[in-house]
């Protein structure tokens, strides 16, 4: 799970500046295979994210240029970062 979660983020800070250019101020949901969501909230990625994808399948990210190094932990299953 930890390794899958590394590759995401891996993943969003390779591809930063065109993920700011077209999902700036939102939350985006990464999952596994790359597919790329975006939210306006935190609680409805996440709801949507373990629905679609189950509990450390996927990351959550706010896309804003002053919370590109945020991290929130919510329970030690599930990071957003």
């Amino acid at each position: 799970m930890a390794q899958l979660i590394d590759e995401l983020l891996e993943y969003f800070d390779a591809h930063v500046d065109e993920l700011l250019e077209k999902y700036d101020g939102k939350i985006v949901l990464i999952s596994e295979n790359k597919d790329i969501t975006a939210f306006d909230d935190f609680k409805s990625g996440y709801e949507y994210g373990l629905k679609e994808f189950g509990y450390g399948n996927f990351l959550l990210k706010e896309c804003s240029r002053s919370a590109i190094n945020a991290v929130h932990v919510i329970n030690p299953i599930v990071a957003i970062v």
